[in-house]
């Protein structure tokens, strides 16, 4: 059996699949990634060192086949799908009606995250405008739509906005609420928006409106941790001004 590429990064394409180009919105409702793979007019060859490929998928990055190997037959062209950590093998005409659905999914989604683009700019505007309500109303029509769609980045920075307004008429519990929630989500997808070290601020700031002196410095502390990771000096010198005005 022919050997597979050692580049871990490229197991599928160097066992013969060939990718095919997905819109960038291409993952799931709960956020799983999804990538197509053709394997174009297979021989015995072909289909060897697809399996093989397959197998060290499998076990090289922790993933999951579905099925039967033993169905992979010649004359099939088989299609697979990596989504999240499972893969899939396809039929041509399965992965045709797959693809036809998968093109409807996507406009409705680019839809979508265009309606939550909106939202976001609306109650930006609102909080700028001194109309606070409002923008919290809108916000939370923003975070409905983000969930819809399995966007968790964008969901995670609607929380952290959700925490500025809540801070801002003094709901400070309710701040502390969806700050938590954005930490959550941003840690669970590893994003390394601004918003992030933002929200350690966030909580600081509101558990010193709360009179919990200990735990604002916690979070204060986080916040310089993060800043300097990031190599943002004006967010660690920043932090460093709000943990001596506690000192």
């Amino acid at each position: 059996m022919a050997a597979v590429g050692s580049n871990n990064n490229h197991l599928l394409t160097n066992g013969g699949f060939t990718k095919i180009g997905l819109n960038k919105l291409s993952q799931t409702a709960d956020g799983k990634k999804v990538r197509l793979y053709h394997l174009e007019n297979p021989t015995e060859e072909k289909i060897a060192n697809a399996k093989e490929a397959i197998l060290k998928e499998v076990s090289l990055k922790h993933r999951e086949y579905v099925g039967d190997l033993e169905d992979f037959e010649i004359q099939e062209e088989p299609y697979l799908l990596k989504q999240g950590r499972e893969l899939y093998l396809f039929s041509q005409e399965e992965a045709s009606a797959m693809l036809r659905d998968y093109s409807l999914a996507i406009q409705k989604r680019s839809v979508q995250l265009g309606l939550a683009s909106g939202f976001s700019l609306e109650a930006s505007n609102l909080f700028s405008s001194g109309r606070l309500e409002e923008s919290l109303e809108t916000y939370f029509k923003c975070l409905e739509v983000t969930r819809s769609v399995g966007d968790k980045e964008r969901e995670a920075g609607t929380l952290y906005n959700i925490g500025e307004v809540c801070a801002e008429i003094n709901r400070y519990e309710d701040a502390i609420h969806y700050y938590l929630e954005c930490l959550t989500i941003s840690e669970m997808i590893e994003t390394n928006e601004s918003f992030v070290e933002l929200t350690y601020r966030g909580l600081g700031n509101a558990y010193v409106s709360l009179g919990k002196k200990n735990l604002a410095l916690e979070y204060y502390r986080t916040y310089s941790d993060v800043s300097q990771h990031k190599g943002n000096q004006d967010g660690v010198h920043e932090a460093q001004v709000l943990i001596q005005l506690l000192s």
